[in-house]
């Protein structure tokens, strides 16, 4: 069994092997949901994430599609929030429920699901196992989505009256982390879905950002 030195070297490695040969194509979004419940004035929140990858390529045709989904969420600072997030997370794998769910998600200051489908052209499959893709997957097809999450974000947050949420600066190290993270809050790797608990930033410090809502 790799350690988890190992198989982050591994990650990267067999991403390397594809990201050489690939120009991306194009990036959609290809589902939204958002919601928000308004707080008690003065409450301090804070900020939790989620995510999840799914990697498939037409080998005859030269292509490989991504389809990333992400939960960005605010809950009560002082976690009473919790339970719920963790029952939605438990129920609905989150990221995937934010662009398809129901009426059923938990009632949070802000909750929001987002699908981004991403394709790419390669220019051969020569030596690229079902293991590359998957790891291309779970590294490029995060960080090339990550600057059009950001800006949803941002701009949701402000749109239902929170101060704006501005997610960090990715890299590739971070990326690895993120998965490392989801597996030891034990989520099947690939299905990644980080609970709030379990959450640190892509950057190494907190994700749970913090911020207040201004009294009236």
């Amino acid at each position: 069994m790799l350690n988890t030195a190992d198989k982050s070297k591994s990650l990267l490695a067999l991403t390397a092997v594809v990201a050489s040969r690939v120009q991306i194509e194009g990036i959609r979004l290809a589902g939204c949901k958002t919601t928000s419940a308004p707080p008690v004035p003065g409450t301090p929140l804070r900020a939790f994430f989620g995510f999840q990858v799914e990697t498939s390529a037409d080998r005859g045709a030269g292509r490989i599609a991504v389809s990333a989904f992400f939960t960005v969420g605010a809950e009560a600072a002082d976690g009473s929030g919790s339970p719920l997030v963790r029952e939605f997370l438990s129920l609905h794998g989150a990221p995937r429920a934010g662009a398809t769910g129901g009426s059923d998600w938990p009632s949070l200051p802000f909750l929001t699901g987002v699908e981004f489908h991403l394709s790419y052209r390669i220019d051969s499959f020569e030596g690229i196992s079902d293991d590359h893709l998957d790891a291309f997957g779970k590294m490029n097809g995060i960080y090339n989505a990550w600057p059009y999450l950001r800006e949803y974000v941002q701009s949701m947050t402000t749109r239902v009256g929170l101060p704006a949420l501005t997610l960090p600066v990715l890299t590739g190290e971070a990326i690895q982390r993120m998965h490392e993270q989801a597996e030891a809050a034990g989520e099947a790797e690939g299905d990644a879905v980080v609970r709030p608990e379990a959450i640190t930033s892509p950057c190494g410090g907190s994700t749970r950002a913090s911020a207040r809502v201004a009294p009236p």
